[in-house]
């Protein structure tokens, strides 16, 4: 009887779960979802143009007139240039897109100095600057504000004229 036992024990042991060829080889699958979420085009809208106002030329040297942007947008003037009358204004744009999302802008296609000029042989440098960051968020309703101001270099040698010029805001998500 001992002899029996002991070979039923060896029965139980090796007479687990036994896989046949095809369940060794069983093909399992899962299931996944594929989905998008289509978003309006990000937009750019000007709704100010900017303008140093009327300046004084410098009598010697090269006097500035800088438009610092913001919410409340301040002017001043430097190296002999002088504001005459209080006349000025930020450019402001408006950016729109899916809302709470990243963008990246670029003011004037990355090149910030600009050329105005009198429509007659006469010109004006101006180093362009933003308020918004180059990288940033639209708010939870979808929209950036955001403000230019610069710096503009008034010679000495300039002539009497009214100048000016384009720029561009540009945004895109990133």
């Amino acid at each position: 009887m001992k002899k029996f036992a002991r070979f039923a024990a060896g029965a139980l042991v090796i007479s687990g779960p036994i896989l046949t060829a095809s369940a060794a080889n069983a093909t399992l699958t899962a299931t996944a979802t594929a989905s998008a979420t289509l978003v309006t085009q990000v937009a750019v809208a000007r709704t100010a143009d900017l303008n140093f106002g009327s300046i004084g030329i410098p009598s010697s040297g090269t006097g500035y007139v800088t438009i610092v942007p913001g919410a409340s947008a301040t002017r001043s003037a430097s190296g002999g240039a002088s504001t005459v009358g209080s006349t000025f204004a930020q450019a402001s744009f408006n950016v729109t897109g899916y809302a709470s999302s990243a963008v990246t802008l670029a003011l004037n296609g990355g090149t910030n100095t600009v050329t105005l000029t009198d429509g007659a042989a006469h010109s004006l440098t101006a180093t362009l600057s933003m308020d918004a960051a180059t990288s940033s968020n639209l708010s939870a309703g979808g929209s950036l504000a955001v403000n230019v101001g610069g710096t503009l270099n008034v010679p000495t040698a300039a002539t009497a004229a009214t100048y000016s010029t384009t720029f561009t805001v540009s945004a895109s998500y990133q």
